[in-house]
């Protein structure tokens, strides 16, 4: 189901994209252990910033502060526009641009063309998650500070599927429309009903976005098994939904 030259021209094609990505990642990355010492200072100086009660629990300790601006908030929050911007193009740009006649001409099953453009995004997410990442935990030794980095490896593994989940339910979407910025869009509003139960005390366990941030291996000590494998569960799900779509799909 793997067709390397498409894959390559996947990748080229995203070049720009991931290029950019990596900067915006790497800049954002880099930003968090060098503004560390300060946000520490300023802090001491106004603690009492209103709305910001709890950062002093994350100031006492490098490893939850990395956490909080890492995982917790701009690679899920950044990754999650990301994933769209990645997965919204694949299948309806190709329709728009008359160029899925081409490609389904080709000695190519429609099974292998979708799990190749499948496989090609997710790696240039994971390329771009894990690049930055990296990136992170150098610039967090250039300065001086000790990061656990088995901890926030695996904290940032599982803020990756839940990015994977993300522009899989994109990609399906990019199936059924046949305009990307409208797949975009329509993946954008169903994600932020997918956020709504993580603005309640009652219901935040119930957001994938709480989970993709790892919160409750951090701060709890525990692993999340059980919402990782729903995670993955319904991103199967998903995957098999969108094939089953494109397979049925007129060229």
């Amino acid at each position: 189901m793997f067709k390397m030259s498409l894959f390559q021209k996947e990748l080229r094609e995203s070049r720009w994209k991931i290029i950019v990505g990596l900067i915006i990642f790497i800049i954002t990355a880099a930003s968090i252990p060098i503004t560390f010492k300060y946000v520490k200072e300023l802090f001491a100086l106004v603690p009492e910033i209103p709305g910001l009660d709890n950062l002093e629990m994350f100031l006492e300790n490098y490893n939850l502060y990395v956490w909080s601006q890492w995982q917790g908030k701009n690679l899920y929050q950044i990754g999650t526009i990301l994933a769209v911007v990645m997965g919204m193009n694949l299948i309806a740009g190709e329709k728009v641009a008359n160029t899925l006649e081409f490609l389904l001409a080709k000695p190519l099953s429609r099974g292998a063309l979708y799990f190749t453009k499948f496989a090609a995004g997710s790696f240039s997410l994971a390329l771009i998650v894990l690049g930055s990442t990296a990136v992170l935990y150098l610039a967090s030794l250039v300065m001086g500070y000790e990061l656990m980095w088995g901890q926030f490896l695996v904290a940032t593994l599982i803020t990756l599927l839940g990015l994977i989940f993300v522009f899989l339910l994109t990609l399906l979407i990019s199936t059924v429309l046949d305009e990307p910025v409208k797949a975009g869009l329509l993946s954008a509003l169903i994600l932020l009903l997918l956020a709504l139960p993580g603005w309640f005390q009652q219901t935040y366990r119930l957001s994938v976005f709480y989970h993709m941030a790892g919160g409750e291996y951090i701060l709890e000590g525990v692993f999340p098994f059980i919402p990782l494998f729903v995670i993955i569960l319904i991103s199967t799900g998903v995957f098999f939904a969108g094939l089953k779509l494109f397979e049925r799909k007129e060229p």
